[in-house]
């Protein structure tokens, strides 16, 4: 059943900046997504004596003919919202058996509201049971579990886990709180790393890497100091020479901030600055609106959006093992499997 969940159609990143858009449906082919299919115990719904990715096919094969009567609803939201068919097909098919088990559109001791069943509890179920509006409603929630699965999840291969760890191991060559008394710089030292520690990982990157930069910039003319002027000119350079985006610029701006601020916190923020706040302002007049196209979205990603869809992104801690919380313990892989069935069915 879908979850409690926030439910964006773009990223804005700061007040006031030019919206890009992200669509949602940039999936891999679904039938490439390796499964283990229902459980038995889900395949006992239909009295099957066969479990897996067999069990779940023929679930959907039951349902095949209940859901053909809403095709045409399901293909027009799949393209108004850029989802794959076959997904919506199959979760319809999981939660509700195509409208069989329902009562009065009803089901999960009336807290589900619906085919794809929008819980009561979290969301105002819209439309009819059987509309769709209802079968658009359920998808913008799918949607929207998939992004933050995805910001969730960003990369957790070795690789990057080691290139963090690395990244981490050299966080003394960054400024931090320093003292000339020994007794005092040693409670600095650990405020510096307090400090550091209250962003994430993937913040506290992207501020090294501005400081990097900006460093770079200061050495390369000579100078040693850090003041607004240089500022100005570093901004000009992301602007001339790197082209960098104003939201990459403001985050660059921000990591400067940071290690400025440690250096000496009672530095003053960089955006209080008239000349600074006006040089951005320019930038993003003279940038032109883009729409970012979002990579492929992995099997992985996929499965862990469909297990948040019942049970919750925040339920969705190890994309190892997505389906440890959900209903059966086998939702996503069931739905996988279920889906593959509906995409080589027309969907």
């Amino acid at each position: 059943m879908a979850k409690n969940l926030k439910l964006p159609s773009t990223f804005c990143t700061a007040r006031r900046l030019r919206v890009t858009v992200y669509t949602s449906g940039n999936y891999m082919d679904i039938n490439d997504i390796p499964t283990t299919g229902a459980s038995c115990a889900t395949a006992k719904q239909d009295k099957l004596k066969v479990c897996g990715v067999e069990a779940s096919r023929r679930l959907a094969q039951n349902d095949l003919g209940r859901i053909n009567k809403y095709k045409s609803n399901i293909l027009s939201v799949a393209k108004q919202k850029n989802t794959d068919p076959s997904i919506i097909a199959a979760i319809m098919s999981r939660e509700s058996r195509g409208g069989s088990v329902l009562k009065d559109g009803w089901g999960d001791h009336n807290n589900g509201f619906g085919l794809m069943q929008v819980d009561k509890r979290h969301h105002t179920p819209q439309g009819t049971w059987d509309s769709e509006t209802h079968i658009a409603q359920a998808v913008d929630i799918f949607n929207s579990t998939l992004i933050q699965i995805e910001k969730k999840f960003p990369g957790q291969s070795k690789e990057s886990i080691l290139k963090d760890a690395r990244s981490q191991s050299c966080i003394s060559q960054y400024p931090g709180l320093v003292s000339a008394e020994p007794g005092l710089a040693q409670h600095l030292q650990t405020a510096t790393l307090l400090i550091n520690s209250s962003l994430s990982r993937n913040t506290l990157k992207a501020y090294q890497t501005a400081w990097r930069a900006f460093n770079k910039f200061l050495t390369h003319h000579s100078e040693e100091t850090s003041g607004i002027k240089h500022i100005l000119a570093f901004i000009s350079h992301c602007h001339t020479q790197l082209t960098l985006s104003h939201n990459t610029m403001r985050l660059y701006l921000a990591g400067i901030q940071h290690f400025l601020s440690l250096r000496d916190p009672a530095k003053p923020y960089l955006l209080t600055s008239h000349a600074i706040r006006a040089i951005l302002r320019g930038i993003q007049k003279l940038q032109p609106v883009v729409s970012i196209k979002r990579l492929p979205i992995t099997g992985d990603i996929i499965r862990g959006a469909i297990a948040g869809y019942n049970t919750g992104a925040g339920n969705v801690r190890d994309l190892n093992d997505v389906d440890h919380r959900t209903t059966g313990k086998d939702y996503s892989n069931d739905v996988v499997a279920r889906a593959q069935f509906f995409k080589n069915n027309g969907y």
